[in-house]
């Protein structure tokens, strides 16, 4: 291929994706005045962000809540985004009881209910509640921490002293605190726990494998989680405006074939129309097994990277059920949750049980109510329920997709899912006027994730592929590849909606930095 100077390029960057981080990247790079084409798969932006319209009401498909994480809320004001973010309570549903997360005392009484249940576990369970509130501690430092990335740097240097000052104490326990993201929750716990059944209660609504630091800090996201007005999307549909205003383009629609590469370098992309589109940086923001195995030459990645790519495992998916029922909002009494968590017994099961067909009768569920929020999201009267699950991908021989059973296996799980439902909306299933289900395999064919997964690489250390150390935070956007770049949930660990909006905004800095060095 004929070397390209500058001026034959038409873009600065092609972005792979226009989920959350290519569009947080575009955003950016747009801000600065740079040339910037976002290719898009599927027929709208989002990604995990996606909401959907069916029968007069709206739904999320992927995330039903985002929490703030210091990230979100400062990335909307820098970029001056017309969003309204709405405060979404969680509430942590036990055989026996409804806890409305809305107070850290609200965390004690869901332990005290725990301890109440399993009395020789108090000790351990008052231990484990104490480990928490440091953990929380922590984490809140973090979110409310200056953030240099989405604030002014002077600003940010002013406020500095100030908040270390304040947060002395958790900023010396600091180091302490950060070991535990290398020591699995379940083991964490028993160090505390004895009791079986209580360490899968604590851990089953938790990906497999997941850190100490995430599990016991998350009762610190429970008070973080938000929703915007209009659904998750709107945040998303607020970045592609953007984007847009500032002269960017989104193909919809445009599935990327490859990545051109000019003497190694990466020049561009092919589209699977045929379309190459020239462009002197591009950024991966989709899947990273794709981008590394199947959108790339095979000779370009060596030998031992290919072979821990292939030999990494992929976190869970979600099978997730969309409901429209003839029920008016204001009769589910949820005490303003619009976020619930149900357990279903006190046995508690693992994600590893996923090879029993039962699994989905005793699995925990995730609830969520968008028009609790914004009544325009269901019709008057009506009320849109999405219940949701962890799950594999291979879960019942594929779904039934082996041996043809997949429509069976899927309405015999949302059955399942609606009946634990009940426990908080008695006869729920008697006044549904009607159902959509998605499984993993539904994941992986609007998103192109592998499997379906919903954060990336596994969060298991030992299994995922960001094993051993971790290296600098601004290297995590770099490839092998000159002028290729990466970002999303699969290029840091754990993966979520917040890594998502970090490597967007660093690999967007990262860009920025070599594209103005170079001219």
């Amino acid at each position: 291929m004929k070397s390209n100077t500058q001026t034959d390029y038409q873009y600065d960057m092609i972005i792979i994706g226009a989920g959350m981080a290519g569009l947080v990247a575009g955003a950016y790079l747009v801000r600065e005045g740079f040339r910037v084409i976002i290719c898009e798969q599927a027929e709208q932006t989002g990604g995990y962000f996606r909401t959907f319209q069916l029968q007069g009401f709206s739904f999320d498909a992927g995330l039903k809540a985002v929490e703030n994480a210091g990230m979100l809320k400062p990335m909307i004001r820098d970029l001056g985004l017309d969003l309204k973010l709405l405060p979404s309570p969680c509430a942590l549903v036990l055989p026996d009881a409804y806890v409305a997360l809305k107070t850290p005392e609200d965390v004690t009484r869901f332990y005290r209910i725990l301890g109440e249940r399993f009395p020789n576990q108090k000790k351990g369970l008052d231990a484990l509640l104490g480990q928490s509130g440091k953990v929380s501690a922590w984490v809140e430092l973090l979110t409310t921490a200056p953030n240099p990335l989405f604030e002014d740097r002077k600003k940010v240097m002013k406020l500095m002293p100030g908040w270390a000052i304040r947060n002395l104490g958790t900023l010396l326990r600091s180091k302490r605190v950060q070991k535990l993201m290398d020591v699995p929750l379940d083991d964490f716990l028993s160090r505390y726990i004895t009791e079986p059944a209580l360490i899968r209660i604590l851990t089953e609504i938790f990906f497999s494998g997941t850190p100490a630091l995430f599990g016991l800090g998350y009762s610190q996201v429970f008070y973080d989680y938000l929703y915007p007005r209009e659904g998750l999307q709107a945040i998303t549909n607020a970045l592609a405006s953007y984007i847009k205003h500032k002269g960017g383009e989104i193909l919809l629609n445009s599935r990327v074939k490859s990545i051109i590469l000019d003497q190694d370098k990466a020049s561009g992309v092919e589209l699977e129309s045929g379309e190459s589109i020239q462009s002197r940086t591009v950024l991966s923001a989709g899947d990273m097994k794709s981008a590394y195995l199947d959108l790339l030459p095979g000779n370009v990645i060596d030998d031992s990277l290919r072979r821990r790519i292939n030999s990494s495992e992929v976190a869970e998916s979600a099978v997730c059920v969309f409901a429209g029922v003839d029920i008016p909002v204001q009769d589910i009494d949820l005490e303003g949750c619009g976020h619930i968590y149900i357990f279903p017994d006190y046995e508690g099961i693992s994600l590893d049980e996923q090879s029993d067909p039962e699994f989905f009768a005793r699995s925990p569920v995730e609830v969520s109510i968008p028009c609790l929020h914004d009544p325009g999201l269901a019709p008057k009267g009506k009320t849109g329920i999405i219940i949701s699950a962890l799950a594999k991908y291979d879960f019942d021989k594929g779904w039934g997709r082996d041996d043809g059973r997949y429509e069976q296996v899927k309405n015999k799980v949302a059955d399942q899912l609606i009946a634990v439902t009940e426990r908080i909306i008695p006869e729920l299933g008697k006044r549904i006027i009607f159902r959509q289900a998605a499984t993993p395999h539904t994941y992986e064919r609007y998103t192109l994730n592998t499997q379906g997964a919903v954060c990336g690489w596994t969060y298991d250390r030992s299994r995922t592929f960001h094993q051993g150390k971790r290296g600098k935070i601004l290297d995590v956007v770099k490839t092998p590849v000159p002028n290729l770049y990466q970002a999303g949930h699969w290029t840091m660990y754990p993966g979520g909606a917040p890594v998502a909006i970090l490597t967007g905004r660093l690999a967007s800095q990262g860009v920025i930095k070599r594209l103005k060095r170079n001219g």
